[in-house]
């Protein structure tokens, strides 16, 4: 008989990292699962590593070359046997109540509900000990589906390190990840499409373990994920005649090629952000910002998101999504005789948005 759940863990060389997420699914209070381990062709002692596990909940396959994460999730989805597809990064780990929390909140929903997230706590591990940094749970509200899409093209506020469960029925209509996106962004142009189709619910807990312990090139991490953002446009271009989302997409493409050390191409988005939206203080900060200072502008630009962060994160809910950035806002007109589609608590009214800072989670 299946199992409920198929959790898959893409891995690459973190055999140092991968007997944590193992332990913390062992550890899960809901035991009806397997475990789908991707070894995208790691030269360490991954393999090892699992051997040492012994259990029969485990499925490992290693592949023959290094394709990517999209190509490795893509490889344990095809693998699943479970109704229900979680997936875990393999430096990351759910604490013991996260499938259960799942399973109730997505099991009994009808056909057109298709995923599911939670909570998060980020621990930061690049300082002495461990130490947490925040938590933070993201629940949105939408007027209806088409809503959804057009706040997602421009929120981009959860990925594959968010406790992202999925009906297993869902690829079906929507299709794998799409494995020419190679810089991180996969699971935000999955999720645009994913969104488009189906509802969400949200489980209002923090049930998720995020550690942040650096080694990252940043400079090839915004070529890598500018590179993915040009397909996303590329996908949308219908959406982009929106001046929000088609500012929102060439801002966050031009702040990446100018992380990643492209002036040209980061002036370029820059400047067509601007041709949609010239009033957008963001936009001419930043580009003034790159065009003046180079790449010693990158850490001026990151404090400067942080404090836009916090300042939201004060402020009162009821802002457009992503701390009051260029999502449509609710029409205040229409809010209390059509209020938004609420993901939480359907048929109840929205609530307000909860900021999550940069950074947030990897590959979004």
């Amino acid at each position: 008989m299946p199992p409920v759940f198929s959790i898959i863990i893409p891995t690459h060389n973190r055999s140092h990292l991968l007997p944590r997420a193992l332990r913390s699914v062992f550890s899960q209070s809901f035991k009806d699962f397997e475990i789908i381990i991707i070894d995208d062709a790691s030269t360490d002692e991954t393999g090892r590593v699992v051997e040492g596990f012994d259990d029969s909940r485990i499925v490992y396959h290693r592949k023959d070359s290094n394709a990517g994460a999209p190509a490795a999730r893509n490889t344990g989805i095809k693998l699943a046997r479970g109704g229900y597809i979680a997936l875990l990064d393999d430096d990351d780990e759910y604490l013991p109540e996260f499938l259960n929390r799942a399973w109730e909140t997505i099991g009994p929903t009808p056909e057109e509900v298709g995923f599911t997230w939670c909570g998060l706590r980020w621990l930061d591990e690049s300082q002495a000990g461990k130490v947490q940094v925040r938590e933070e749970i993201w629940q949105p509200s939408y007027r209806n589906r088409e809503h959804a899409y057009r706040s997602f093209l421009v929120s981009r506020r959860i990925g594959t390190n968010c406790g992202l469960v999925f009906k297993r029925s869902i690829f079906e209509k929507v299709g794998l990840f799409d494995e020419a996106f190679l810089g991180g962004a996969e699971d935000t142009e999955f999720l645009i499409r994913l969104v488009r189709e189906y509802d969400f619910r949200v489980v209002p807990e923090v049930l998720i373990q995020i550690h942040l312990h650096g080694g990252t090139n940043l400079r090839s991490y915004g070529l890598e994920k500018a590179h993915d953002y040009e397909k996303i446009i590329a996908k949308n271009q219908e959406a982009l005649q929106n001046p929000r989302i088609g500012a929102a997409l060439h801002y966050k493409t031009g702040w990446l090629y100018y992380h990643g050390g492209d002036k040209a191409l980061g002036r370029q988005h820059m400047l067509e952000a601007l041709r949609h939206k010239p009033s957008h203080g963001k936009t001419w900060i930043a580009l003034l910002l790159f065009e003046c200072l180079g790449q010693r502008g990158v850490p001026v630009h990151r404090w400067l998101s942080r404090r836009r962060w916090q300042q939201a994160r004060g402020s009162s809910t009821g802002k457009s999504e992503k701390n009051g950035d260029l999502s449509d806002p609710v029409d205040k007109s229409t809010h209390e005789r059509n209020p938004p589609f609420n993901s939480v608590n359907p048929g109840q009214p929205a609530t307000g948005k909860m900021p999550v800072p940069p950074g947030r989670c990897r590959g979004v």
